[in-house]
């Protein structure tokens, strides 16, 4: 975002000035967008790092401090009523919950 919003205020290019102020019309809003992710991006991570269920989901690889905050809103303090990580990682529908008929196991989405 920030090398277009550079290419449309460089006045050298060959971008006519009628061009290059409807291009930065078009591109102020999208500008704007991209600093209030950035924005909620900091506040979530500045969330994951004061909590400390978050803390001890970052240690397993490729969790962001998005899900880190989603499975802490979900799941709270009630973490230790889960018998494994299986079930952990099923709330989200991470992996299928495993059900059982007959002595074959067969397997489904969490809903």
């Amino acid at each position: 975002m920030q090398e277009a919003n550079g290419l449309m205020s460089d006045e050298r290019n060959e971008l006519k000035a009628r061009m290059r102020h409807v291009a930065q019309r078009l591109l102020a809003p999208l500008l704007e967008l991209d600093r209030h992710v950035q924005e909620i991006n900091n506040q979530v991570r500045t969330l994951s790092w004061q909590s400390s269920i978050c803390r001890r989901v970052e240690q397993v690889p490729e969790i962001w401090p998005l899900t880190e905050t989603a499975l802490e809103a979900t799941i709270g303090e009630n973490v230790a009523a889960l018998k494994n990580g299986r079930q952990l990682v099923a709330l989200p529908g991470l992996v299928p919950n495993q059900h059982s008929n007959c002595g074959q196991a067969t397997y489904a989405r969490h809903q």
